[in-house]
């Protein structure tokens, strides 16, 4: 459900929520609170309401928003910085306004850049250079879009941001997001929902999973889990059961035994002694 759409009722001491109203075009219709999974991320400011990341990142929203906007603005201009004109004389409102519709009309925008501007009366153009914060603005558009990656935990590199970008630690930003961001984030919405849902069923075998083996990024990180899970199992380690529990398998009958190599043999059986740590 839309959470813009969702409002909570307050309830009391014993009971924190009363219940949820969710309106629609004008029709509310009211869930008991056992009826609704409210799923929110920490709002420190807020007992009810959780505060997405896009909140989080408002600001820097509106900073890369009005960048673009000051970028179009400039190539409407015909990408030329602001001037004036000049003159020594005042005048009319009349005239005023009939160089302001000559200006719009036939010298800004795309469609007229590099046309000459032709000027009567004793006017003159002045140019006026950009200042360094407007020569800055591009910095400043890369530095929001960093900032709202990192509110939604996402590594720049992966946002088209190729400062100190390489093969290697794209692999590696790649591996991360799914590592710090994602699993999480899936392993919080099945905790909650193994918790809410599951028991509704009355089955206490049931339970909500997903397949970590099918996310390519990770395919190489869970090829060294299955080795070493091997390699755990032919030194006698690990049984082959908990092999198959680290690697994300159920335990199968008859495969909770310690097994070692048959060329292995103790060291007090050469020796003919009893050889013990001290």
């Amino acid at each position: 459900m839309r959470p813009d759409r969702m409002k909570i009722i307050p309830g009391n001491s014993q009971q924190p929520i009363a219940g949820y109203q969710y309106t629609v075009g004008g029709v509310t219709v009211t869930f008991k609170p056992e009826e609704i999974l409210h799923l929110k991320l920490f709002n420190p400011l807020d007992d009810w309401y959780g505060m997405s990341p896009i909140e989080a990142a408002a600001r820097s929203i509106d900073q890369n928003n009005e960048s673009r906007a000051w970028n179009v603005a400039l190539l409407q201009n015909s990408a030329r910085p602001p001037g004036a004109l000049v003159t020594e004389s005042e005048l009319s409102e009349e005239q005023f306004e009939r160089l302001k519709e000559q200006i719009q009309e036939h010298y800004t925008g795309s469609q007229n850049a590099g046309r000459p501007l032709l000027l009567e009366g004793g006017l003159d153009w002045k140019e006026m250079g950009l200042s360094p914060a407007d020569m800055h603005w591009l910095e400043g558009l890369k530095l929001s879009a960093r900032e709202i990656a990192i509110a939604f935990g996402v590594p720049p590199e992966l946002i088209g941001d190729t400062t100190n970008k390489t093969y290697s630690n794209y692999k590696e930003a790649r591996q991360a997001f799914y590592i710090e961001t994602v699993l999480p984030l899936m392993d919080w919405i099945r905790d909650e929902l193994n918790n809410w849902l599951v028991p509704k069923f009355g089955d206490d075998r049931l339970y909500i999973d997903y397949d970590k083996d099918e996310i390519e990024a990770l395919q190489e990180d869970r090829a060294e889990v299955w080795q070493r899970a091997i390699d755990a199992v032919k030194t006698g380690i690990l049984t082959p059961n908990e092999a198959r529990l680290l690697i994300g398998y159920e335990e199968i009958p008859g495969a909770d035994s310690l097994m070692i190599p048959g060329n292995m043999v103790p060291l007090a059986t050469i020796s003919g002694e009893d050889v013990t740590e001290e």
